[in-house]
């Protein structure tokens, strides 16, 4: 496989949305997927801020897409993904490097993102959500244990998903979040992420459920 380079994109050309809807569509369920055309509009707005890899063979072989919460100081997150039969080739890898050079630059205390629990679904399932919360691991994310009952709303119908949320610090030597930092966070995912209220029933739950 040819050289792969990752950039922060600020303007989308047709081929590069259609290679970006492709993976993304083929690697997160239904239950999971934001709007991905209300995202990439944001990249205009600066809303959201795009990350992609390209190879010499194709526009996109994986991005990232992230928003700010600036009440925490943090980024979010959204999305990372690779081309499903190139993945386990440091492409991930590569994409978060990016990321977080370009967040310790512009400032930024951290990335945070939620991950699928690795105690949940079939075996083979199981194996792959512990190896991809091994992959964040090694790149300094922390799994966020105050935060046991955290949950996402399911974006297609009723109810929710168990989620665990990860962050990586931009000092490896910061604490972990905690108390109403974490509270704070929190909220603000709802409230950018998934445009929920204060009193939204599962934020409520969510934040009655913290451990520290």
């Amino acid at each position: 496989m040819s050289h792969i380079q990752v950039s922060k994109v600020h303007e989308l050309t047709p081929e590069l949305t259609g290679c970006i809807e492709r993976i993304y569509t083929q690697s997160f369920p239904p239950e999971e997927r934001i709007d991905l055309s209300g995202m990439l509009a944001g990249i205009d707005t600066g809303d959201h801020e795009l990350f992609v890899a390209t190879s010499n063979e194709s526009p996109c072989v994986g991005f990232g897409i992230l928003e700010f919460l600036p009440g925490s100081n943090l980024l979010f997150l959204d999305y990372l993904a690779v081309e499903p039969e190139l993945r386990n080739r440091q492409i991930g890898a590569a994409i978060l490097r990016k990321i977080l050079r370009d967040a310790h630059e512009a400032g930024w205390k951290g990335v945070i993102f939620e991950v699928e629990p690795e105690d949940e679904g079939s075996a083979p399932e199981r194996e792959l959500r512990k190896r991809r919360i091994g992959f964040y691991e090694r790149n300094g994310g922390r799994v966020l244990h105050c935060a046991p009952g955290y949950r996402m709303p399911n974006l297609v119908g009723e109810g929710s998903m168990r989620m665990r949320l990860v962050w990586i610090p931009d000092d490896p030597q910061s604490p972990d979040l905690f108390g109403e930092t974490l509270r704070r966070c929190i909220q603000e995912i709802f409230k950018t992420v998934y445009h929920k209220e204060e009193n939204d029933p599962l934020l409520k739950s969510i934040l009655e459920d913290l451990r520290c």
